[in-house]
């Protein structure tokens, strides 16, 4: 049985004061389910990626002593694997026991006329193009590190595996994981709540300061367009095109040198930028009110709901800390084979 805020929706006969303790105890719940289920997506990651070494290994296709594939193909492929699975099995998880169906979650179906589409869409590549630039300043100012973003073109099999596991894959799983089953089941508390703390996740989950600021920037916006065309397809659209444009030109890197790529990337990014801004143009003159979004205020006060998230996610992780700690300590874990 469903309980009161199944598939997103509050709707019940009780008191508005009944209404706001099940709002609170749901929000407890759903926070410690999303800990749990991200806690599953990075355990699922380590194991998959010592799968892949040992099965790699095997099959001839890694050396444990270079520590590294040595066929990019079969890497791409063990990398396609295991974000696809982490992400699916995870997203299932909080899907489940946040009481929302994956129907509801995975709509391809568009609430938005196609011309207002394709200028969102359009739109959207200003924030693709600001959130690169702007992130690379700030990581040369503070000399922060940036990701390893090699991407090998050696042959045609590892460029298609290659598009496939940094293009294809994150834009599909990502997308499912980070604004459908996070923002599917916050979004009950507020339409804001639910973008920030997305955005605010998929930013954490980059592991890496640079790419941290790129992905809160991106993360409120396409959780924006979520929510604003109730599909995951215009994201997806969106992800792909942004990991697209990075491969092709880490390809020019590989062929013509730093100094070319440098070139090409920053006019890339501010072709993306300008025709992000005309897009924006359109959609403000078409629509006035079109960046706001129509959904129903929770009854529960925005500050409870932002406090309660905090605290029942700080208590989640200390006690996954400890568990995990302890499962160490008690030799449950094989750390060697993990390091």
């Amino acid at each position: 049985m469903m309980s009161d805020l199944s598939n997103n929706n509050f709707e019940s006969n009780h008191s508005p004061g009944q209404n706001i303790s099940i709002l609170k105890k749901s929000l407890i719940r759903d926070t410690i389910v999303i800990i749990i289920g991200l806690a599953f997506f990075l355990i699922l990651n380590i194991l998959c990626e010592l799968l892949s070494h040992n099965i790699g290994a095997s099959l001839g296709f890694y050396d444990h002593g270079l520590n590294d594939f040595t066929s990019p193909s079969a890497e791409y492929i063990f990398s396609f694997i295991s974000l696809s699975l982490s992400a699916f099995i995870s997203g299932w998880f909080i899907l489940f026991f946040t009481k929302n169906r994956i129907s509801d979650t995975i709509k391809l179906k568009i609430e938005l006329d196609k011309k207002s589409l394709f200028i969102l869409i359009i739109s959207g590549l200003f924030v693709c193009g600001f959130a690169n630039l702007f992130s690379y300043q700030i990581a040369n100012i503070f000399n922060l590190p940036l990701p390893d973003s090699s991407f090998n073109n050696s042959s045609i099999l590892s460029i298609l595996t290659g598009l496939l596991a940094t293009a294809v894959c994150p834009a599909i799983f990502e997308e499912f994981l980070f604004r459908g089953v996070l923002i599917g089941a916050l979004k009950k508390y507020g339409s804001a709540f639910s973008i920030i703390v997305s955005a605010l996740i998929f930013s954490i989950a980059h592991m890496n300061a640079a790419q941290m600021i790129f992905a809160f920037i991106w993360g409120i916006a396409f959780g924006f367009i979520f929510l604003k065309t109730n599909s995951l397809l215009p994201t997806i659209i969106l992800h792909f095109i942004n990991n697209f444009t990075a491969c092709m030109l880490q390809i020019v890197k590989n062929e013509f040198g730093q100094n070319v790529y440098f070139i090409c990337s920053n006019i890339m990014y501010i072709l993306l930028i300008i025709i992000g801004i005309i897009g924006l143009i359109l959609l403000t003159k078409q629509d006035k009110t079109f960046f706001k979004l129509n959904r129903p205020k929770p009854e529960i006060s925005s500050k409870y709901v932002y406090m309660y998230f905090i605290i029942t996610a700080l208590v989640s992780l200390i006690v996954l800390f400890i568990i995990s700690t302890l499962a160490i300590s008690l030799s449950f874990i094989p750390i060697k084979n993990v390091i």
